[in-house]
């Protein structure tokens, strides 16, 4: 009697302990379900334009990118110097600084930089268009500026090549053409582009040794700063 019982009460622990396995397995199940569920409304939560501009800060930096790449490029063929330290006669564009555009410096990149027309437009600078063709490229077809003091005489690493048009110096927006930049000027980015950020308006930088960063205002101004020169020209499209 004593034998069978306890082999009546090992069975019904097992029975238990089967019932028990089972009850926490689908219990599992339906958390990983919960976890798939969640993910999948936080995405269609996600507001759209925050997941485009992601995508447009990647492809307006690979813009930037090839640009710097193509700068270095002409540096290399030059003696060090970039479009705007070069006469036009040896295939600069030294002539075109005191106009204030930026569209003859870009122009001479067109054998180091295929598809140019295409790649000086950030794809949230929805009013402006590309140029048909190099020839012509005018500052209305461009987003980036370029700094007309940047040269090889500064730390590369830190010196601002280039970047994103959307400035703004004193909280007043900078016009398009030459632009007197000065270390006592508080910089910042307007909202015209990369302006639906989480953290505020965002922008881009190209330095002179071909790398790129997305930054804030303050960081912006803290570059700004940083240059080697108290006073830098930017050509503003």
């Amino acid at each position: 009697m004593e034998t069978g019982g306890g082999q009546a009460y090992v069975a019904s622990g097992m029975k238990t302990a089967a019932t028990n396995s089972k009850l926490a397995g689908l219990t599992l199940i339906e958390l990983l379900v919960v976890v798939v569920v969640i993910a999948i409304v936080a995405v269609m939560l996600t507001p759209r334009s925050r997941i485009h501009e992601k995508a447009y800060t990647v492809v307006c930096m690979s813009h930037q990118k090839q640009i710097g790449l193509g700068l270095i490029m002409f540096q290399t063929d030059n003696n060090g110097e970039f479009p705007w330290q070069v006469a036009g006669t040896n295939g600069g564009s030294l002539e075109s600084v005191s106009q204030g555009q930026v569209s003859p410096h870009f122009q001479v990149l067109s054998k180091y930089i295929p598809n140019l027309t295409n790649l000086l437009l950030c794809p949230t600078d929805k009013n402006r268009k590309p140029a048909d063709n190099v020839s012509q490229l005018r500052d209305e077809n461009v987003s980036y500026f370029l700094n007309l003091d940047a040269g090889t005489n500064t730390p590369i690493n830190t010196s601002i090549l280039g970047g994103d048009r959307h400035l703004e110096a004193d909280n007043k927006p900078v016009h398009p053409g030459l632009f007197i930049c000065t270390s006592n000027m508080v910089l910042s980015w307007s909202s015209e582009l990369h302006g639906k950020m989480r953290n505020g308006p965002h922008g881009g930088l190209l330095f002179g040794d071909g790398h790129v960063q997305f930054t804030t205002s303050k960081d912006l101004n803290d570059f700004i700063q940083s240059q080697p020169a108290a006073t830098n020209r930017f050509a503003v499209p």
